[in-house]
């Protein structure tokens, strides 16, 4: 119940805010096949709501309780592009491949920056449509910008609406450097770089890990 309480006060907040803005965020998409991530199956119902009120049948929502045939379906006519905007709540996070998805859209706040990372990262992930001539080669970096650069999708991007991007960064020196430590240390490696500018990143990971 508390949970459930949480949720309908969050879309008191969110819902009005996307609402008021709908005119503005629907048509800044484009035509780029878009995820929203919001928290909570009302919160996701409402926003396709939203969207479809902008453009007619542009958004459908999936969530935990989604039939498996009816997901598989709803993620095939989302590639098809039948469909721009995904609504979910917690589904198209980890181990959800949707490499033809060109933006995320963070509509729900996050403490984590491990979810932060896995709800960016459905849309970081490039498509391999292309055949391998040698201009694509993937064994070289070069050839590997030129066959994602010549792609449908060529960049993705993320429309922060609850100011995540701001408590978050989804890649600093601290991570490069750090992959092997904690989240905790890593955070505790920036505070302390920040503090003691003179200090190097690796030294700082060291001194977190302490």
């Amino acid at each position: 119940e508390g949970m459930l309480a949480s949720q309908h006060n969050l879309l008191a907040v969110v819902e009005p805010l996307l609402r008021g803005q709908a005119p503005d965020w629907v048509p800044l998409a484009g035509a780029m096949p878009t995820i929203m991530n919001t928290r909570g199956v009302a919160n996701a119902e409402a926003l396709a709501d939203i969207a479809n009120g902008i453009r007619p049948g542009c958004a459908r929502m999936v969530c935990g309780e989604t039939p498996d045939d009816e997901r598989k379906q709803l993620f095939k006519d989302f590639a098809a592009g039948a469909f721009q905007f995904l609504t979910n709540d917690s589904v198209c996070t980890e181990g959800v491949d949707l490499p033809f998805a060109c933006a995320a859209a963070m509509c729900a706040p996050t403490k984590s920056i491990t979810v932060y990372t896995q709800r960016s990262g459905r849309v970081f992930r490039p498509l391999t449509e292309l055949a391998c001539d040698p201009a694509f080669n993937l064994d070289s970096a070069d050839g590997r910008k030129l066959r994602i650069a010549a792609s449908r999708k060529p960049f993705c991007v993320i429309f922060d609406f609850v100011g995540s991007s701001k408590k978050h960064k989804l890649i600093t020196p601290h991570d490069v450097l750090g992959g092997l430590y904690t989240d905790e240390v890593r955070a505790r490696a920036r505070k302390i770089t920040t503090e003691k500018t003179e200090m190097d990143v690796s030294s700082a990971l060291a001194l977190a890990e302490r």
